[in-house]
């Protein structure tokens, strides 16, 4: 099998809008926003989301919630500190 190059592995055009998307809601992640009603917010998926507020306790309370995009390690390793809007 012959061996990929690293731009086969990881096409730019991708790259790039990864990239973005992590800018993006870094951004927003610390602005202190929130961008979802708290009506949406409880809803599935969102539940499993790490909004802006999520991101805020974990600068409140630097031994909880350090998950960026989503909640699911902090509930794996009990460091999910349930407190929403």
């Amino acid at each position: 099998m012959p061996r990929l190059r690293r731009s086969d592995r990881y096409p730019p055009p991708a790259l790039s809008a990864f990239l973005m998307l992590n800018i993006l809601f870094g951004t927003i992640g610390h602005t202190g926003v929130e961008t979802l009603a708290p009506s949406v917010a409880e809803n599935l998926p969102f539940r499993w989301l790490g909004t802006s507020r999520f991101h805020m306790t974990h600068h409140e309370r630097e031994e909880t919630d350090f998950g960026f995009y989503t909640v699911i390690w902090d509930s794996l390793f009990r460091t999910l500190l349930r407190r929403r809007f």
